[in-house]
């Protein structure tokens, strides 16, 4: 019997790995890769009542210019951006105005 047969390995294990060109192998993750200068902060949503909204703005707030990666939790009315360092400020202000633009009630607490 094979050792390889001992220690499958998983889909889900492989998906997280990619090769470079010259074979190595490296880990999918954006902080390995050359992205250290992201900035990652949680916010609370001031009067987020709505799932839909929630994901309203999720999916608006993630097609803005120098966003990695946004989650907008309905349950705990948390957003959560991550986001170039350089330009995390004015990528919060285009996430609040994005938010404004899905109710007029909602705010960002910063």
């Amino acid at each position: 019997m094979q050792l390889a047969n001992c220690f499958p390995t998983s889909r889900k294990r492989r998906r997280h790995f990619g090769k470079t060109n010259d074979g190595n192998i490296l880990p999918i993750n954006p902080s390995v890769n050359g992205k250290e200068n992201m900035m990652k902060k949680s916010f609370h949503i001031d009067n987020l009542d709505c799932a839909n909204c929630a994901a309203k703005m999720e999916r608006a707030i993630a097609k803005i210019d120098g966003v990695n990666h946004v989650s907008v939790n309905f349950i705990m009315a948390r957003l959560t951006l991550e986001a170039e360092d350089g330009i995390f400020d004015e990528v919060l202000k285009k996430a609040e105005a994005k938010c404004r633009a899905v109710d007029a009630d909602y705010k960002i607490r910063f």
